[in-house]
């Protein structure tokens, strides 16, 4: 077989959504501390939650993804008001459940994006962290990893970053 290596520059976002009193799911807000602080996603206890992953990439159709095959979720992390990042019993990438629809489109200015939605149920970490609020000054940090299927790519093509939250009060 011929086999040949492309590089690509892929942008993830990514939104979390919980459920408000009407029934829909709304995007939560980003708290950030300063300008070089990436922020966290304001979470409150108990509520249904969705994760939205859009990528995005100035390949086109020359990166000819089909579909986000797998999310998961996990390798949770405590990050004190010190600073210190503390690790956690719950450490297992738990997969998310994706809704069927996902949305691929390629635009004439050469850009192409898929966008994916998960159902995410924070109570199956297991993780007091998840469970608790987050004390003031202080993050839990979660490892989230994708995998998406190119026409191009025998296998799917693995993706992984690290995003912070914040548990607050209903």
């Amino acid at each position: 077989d011929f086999v040949t290596e492309q590089q690509h520059d892929v942008t993830a976002w990514l939104q979390v959504c919980e459920l408000a009193p009407d029934g829909t799911y709304k995007p939560v807000p980003v708290v950030s501390q300063g300008y070089h602080d990436p922020g966290s996603f304001q979470l409150h206890q108990g509520l249904q939650r969705r994760i939205i992953l859009t990528l995005s990439s100035h390949s086109g159709r020359q990166l000819p993804w089909t579909e986000v095959t797998r999310i998961r979720l996990g390798n949770i992390r405590h990050l004190d008001a010190k600073g210190m990042l503390h690790e956690s019993p719950s450490k297992a990438l738990v997969t998310l459940p994706l809704l069927q629809d996902q949305k691929i489109e390629y635009k004439p200015d050469g850009t192409g994006s898929i966008t994916a939605e998960a159902l995410w149920d924070s109570s199956v970490h297991n993780s007091i962290l998840l469970n608790r609020v987050t004390a003031s000054g202080q993050r839990i940090f979660l490892q989230l990893t994708w995998s998406v299927a190119v026409d191009t790519c025998a296998d799917p093509v693995q993706f992984s970053m690290d995003t912070a939250v914040t548990i607050q009060t209903r």
